[in-house]
Order: structure tokens, then C-alpha cells, then sequence
């Protein structure tokens, strides 16, 4: 062991690594040029408008949050070799302001309020702030009138602590920043972890678990569930709540040992239940059937740029599966190509309703009734100004069998209005009892232009129309009220879907 250090041999190869790391980072931070997702011509000076256009720029990632999180792991590297003797005064003085500081100053150059990027920048700042010995840049995280953490827990958290775009990837992306920072606090003496809300958000996703153990994929997410031990370990550590003991791996992991958790102690994950959460605009209806049926609807405020077109989009799970899909978003996050914005983020993607090809407008609906007990749980919503000139309202009744959906559209400017009813199930076939018809989807909405295999089927109108939709295990069967002017398109195989145009 070297002396007055503590540290081993092999250890002190590894901080003198490290040290060299952080120190060639410091020594060339400021001189690599500014990047910006926007900016795919080299010849742009990003640098040159950073307090304006290019305010999230960066000069290692493209954008302040990539920073953000990037100041983690560094600040962390380098408070644990800082004290070991593998630098002087001047080679800490020049990560810690040519690198830490630069990098804090770059972050802070764009504030962004009701935001996840804020979270992420709160912790970076926390973190540089406390080796920095940086009394302002620390107060700042916490205290900032429009960025800090209180205001992000007051204007970005809803009242039931889901986070408030309303997707349970981005739930858990911003969790992860907040127990980032609460870890942070926490050797500061600092405990945010009793923050009401902070309590409230590691356990929200435990109201909406689907038969299957997932949660509804609303917004952009993409397959998620209550199991996220990178932010439950912490936060059962301090809680001691059943609950998010039965998320965390009975296997060993730094975060156990570290923590302290007893891997005997044990908990079984809670069974889906019917639950309204008034304040996120969700529903979740729940039933004790042979097949465990679980749906749920969202009706609420419109979650910002996560958010999607999907006023009274529901999703459906039965026999330990997904049923009726939501599509989330893509799994390689291309927010910035069109399908994106026509077909995951529009309403062409969701179990929903379109009125003349269009997708709904940023919208918060209301709730008009919820009851639940074991054998039936029904509800009726609203789906706000979502569309011009038409209310939509839409009742839901699930039973131990069955999910009934009631949809009301009333038109107020007298003019004929042309309705879509879109249904998205997992299967590997879909069949029905029609006639079939030449005809295809309109050009409206640009999202049909994803639509491959389509056939059309014409209704009489003298007996429901019959849509099966089979997998290997289970089959789902559509029955629906017809009227001779409808048209029925159908898309098989795999993620099947049905394209219900009844003209009024």
C-alpha cells in the first residue's frame, strides 16, 4: 500500500490513468469546436451563436444534456483520484477549471425550465458545483426560481408523481437524474429524497401495472416496467417499500453491496389492479377473469415534446400479453425523421379516432366518470378541444371477457365529416366475415403511406362486422356496429390493424 493513501498498487495505476484522461480532456475541452444536432455543415460557427440559435450546443457531445450527463462520471472520476497524489496543484486547478468548470459553464448557457434536459443539468451542475467548492453553482441546482430543483418538482412532477410527458421511458430517464442528484445530496447531508413528490414518482408506476407486469406504452416509451434497479435500489435503500424490493435482482450487484441490502429479503411484484390517476389523465381498468384482462386509457394534458396525438387512445392485455398496442415511439429515438411525426407521435398510430384524415391537436381531456370493483371497471372521458368542430367522448367497459368501447362524435359546424376508427393488435393473421372491396385508404393522414398489404372490405350494414386477429396463443375478436357506408381496411401479418371509415 502506498503510503498516507490507502491505496493499492494496482489502484494507483488505474487514478494515474485516470488522470491522464481527465487531464488531456481539460487541456483540449475548450479548443474542440462547438457541435449542434442542427448543425451538419462544418463551415457553421456553432461557438459564434451559442448565447443565441445554438444555445444547447456542446464541444464534446451535440447537445447540453449528452454533456450533462457526461459530468457524472467525470466529476466522479476525479473526486476519487483528486486526494490520491497522482496530481499536483496545477494539474487539479487545470481539470478543475479547464475542463469542470467550462463544461458547467457550456451546460448553464441554456436553461430550460419544465424540461428532463433541466434535471440532467441540475445534477451535472450539483456534481461540478460540490468539487469545485462552488457555494453558487450548488445553490443554483437546488434553488433556481425557474430551473432548480424545487421549481422542476412543483412545475414538471403531476400531482400522482408521474413526470409530466406522460411516457415511462422518459418517467425513468428523468428518475435517473433525480437519483443521481439525491445520491449527491445525500453526501452533502442533504436529503431530497423526502420531497413528497421525489417519493411519489418511485412509486406512481406501480398504479399502472398491465396483467403482464409492463406498464402502458404511452407517449415515447418503448417496453417498460417497475423493474429499473439503477434508481429502485437507491430509492429502496431509503423508502424500505415492499414494492420496489420486488423490482431488484436477488443476484449481487455494486448497488446492493454498497447499499447494504440484504439479498435474502424478498417481495413479489403487486398484481394489476383498477386505478384512476386523476392528475396524469390516466385509467387503468382491471378484471379477475380467466384471462386477467387489463386495459388503459389516457385522457390527459398533453406531455410536450414526448408527448403524443392520443386524446382517449387506449391499449389492452389479456392471457399474460399485449393485446392492443400503443406504438410508442422507435426504438432508435428518430425523432427527427417523418415517421416519427406522422405515424408514432400522430394519431394514424394509436387505438384512437380521426375526424377528415387529421391527427388531434394538442389537447387535455377530462374525465366524465370511473367505477371499478373485481368483476367490471368502466369509464367515460372527453377528449377536449382535440378537434375542430367535433366532441368526442368515449366510454369503456371492461368485463372478465370482454372490453366494450362506446364512441360518441358530434359535430357542431352541420358539414359531412369523415370518421376513421383505428385499432392496433399484436398477431400473426387477421381475417374477417366481409365482402371484399376495391378501395384504399385516402391520402389523409401522411401516416396511411406507411400502411403495407392493406385489403378493404365493403359493409352491407345487416349484420356487425367481424374482425379476428390470431396468434399462436390467443385470438382477438372484433365485433362492430356497421353502417352500409362504411369500409373496413385490414393489414396483416404481424402488428395487425384495423382502418374502420364510416362517412356522416
Amino acid at each position: 500500500m502506498l503510503p498516507g493513501h490507502g491505496l493499492l498498487p494496482v489502484s494507483w495505476k488505474y487514478a494515474e490513468f485516470s488522470a491522464r484522461i481527465l487531464s488531456g480532456y481539460a487541456e483540449r475541452y475548450l479548443k474542440y469546436p462547438m457541435v449542434h444536432a442542427d448543425a451538419g455543415d462544418k463551415n457553421i460557427d456553432v461557438a459564434a451563436q451559442k448565447n443565441g440559435k445554438y444555445r444547447t450546443a456542446g464541444h464534446i457531445a451535440e447537445q447540453t444534456l449528452n454533456e450533462s450527463m457526461l459530468m457524472i462520471p467525470l466529476v466522479t472520476a476525479y473526486d476519487l483520484i483528486r486526494y490520491s497524489g497522482v496530481l499536483d496543484e496545477s494539474g487539479k486547478r487545470n481539470i478543475e477549471e479547464n475542463l469542470i468548470r467550462a463544461m458547467a459553464d457550456c451546460i448553464n448557457v441554456y436553461k430550460s425550465g419544465k424540461s428532463n434536459w433541466q434535471t440532467w443539468h441540475n445534477s451535472a451542475l450539483l456534481y461540478a458545483g460540490i468539487v469545485l467548492g462552488d457555494k453558487e453553482m450548488v445553490t443554483q441546482a437546488y434553488l433556481d426560481k425557474e430551473n432548480g430543483f424545487m421549481t422542476q418538482m412543483n412545475i414538471s412532477v403531476l400531482p400522482e408523481g408521474m413526470w409530466y410527458e406522460n411516457s415511462w421511458g422518459y418517467h425513468y430517464y428523468t428518475l435517473s437524474a433525480l437519483t443521481i442528484m439525491a445520491e449527491g445530496s445525500r453526501r452533502l447531508g442533504i436529503d431530497i429524497y423526502s420531497h413528497e413528490k421525489m417519493h411519489k414518482m418511485y412509486l406512481i408506476a406501480f398504479n399502472y401495472l398491465m396483467s403482464d407486469g409492463s406498464l402502458p406504452r404511452f407517449g415515447d416509451a418503448v417496453d417498460d416496467s417497475p423493474v429499473n434497479p439503477s434508481v429502485n435500489e437507491e430509492a429502496y435503500a431509503f423508502y424500505k417499500d415492499e414494492r420496489l424490493l420486488s423490482t431488484l435482482p436477488a443476484e449481487p450487484t455494486w448497488d446492493m453491496i454498497s447499499l447494504g441490502r440484504d439479498p435474502n429479503l424478498k417481495a413479489e411484484l403487486p398484481k394489476s389492479g383498477s386505478n384512476l390517476i386523476p392528475g396524469s389523465g390516466h385509467a387503468i381498468l382491471a378484471t379477475n377473469g380467466p384471462g386477467k384482462l387489463t386495459a388503459a386509457i389516457t385522457y390527459g394534458p398533453y406531455g410536450g415534446f414526448h408527448g403524443h396525438f392520443d386524446k382517449l387512445s387506449f391499449v389492452f392485455f389479456g392471457y399474460g400479453q399485449e393485446l392492443g398496442v400503443d406504438p410508442g415511439r422507435a426504438a432508435s429515438q428518430a425523432y427527427r425523421l417523418p415517421i416519427h411525426r406522422e405515424w408514432y407521435k400522430a394519431t394514424t398510430g394509436h387505438n384512437a379516432v380521426l375526424v377528415d384524415g387529421k391527427s388531434q391537436k394538442e389537447a387535455g381531456g377530462e374525465l366524465i366518470a370511473y367505477s371499478a370493483n373485481e368483476s367490471y371497471a368502466a369509464i367515460a372521458a372527453y377528449a377536449g378541444p382535440a378537434f375542430d368542430s367535433i366532441a368526442h367522448k368515449r366510454f369503456m367497459l371492461l368485463g372478465p371477457s370482454y372490453l366494450l368501447v362506446v364512441d360518441q362524435l358530434n359535430s357542431s359546424d352541420g358539414i359531412e365529416h369523415t370518421f376513421d376508427w383505428l385499432y392496433h393488435n399484436k398477431g400473426n393473421s387477421v381475417s374477417c366475415d366481409m365482402t371484399s372491396a376495391e378501395a384504399i385508404p385516402g391520402e389523409l393522414p401522411s401516416g396511411y403511406s406507411y400502411l403495407k398489404d392493406v385489403k378493404a372490405f365493403k359493409v352491407d350494414g345487416s349484420k356487425p362486422a367481424g374482425i379476428i386477429f390470431s396468434n399462436d396463443q390467443v385470438s382477438t375478436h372484433v365485433t362492430m356496429l356497421s353502417d352500409p357506408a362504411d369500409i373496413v381496411f385490414l393489414l396483416q401479418p404481424g402488428l395487425c390493424r384495423v382502418l374502420l371509415t364510416e362517412l356522416l
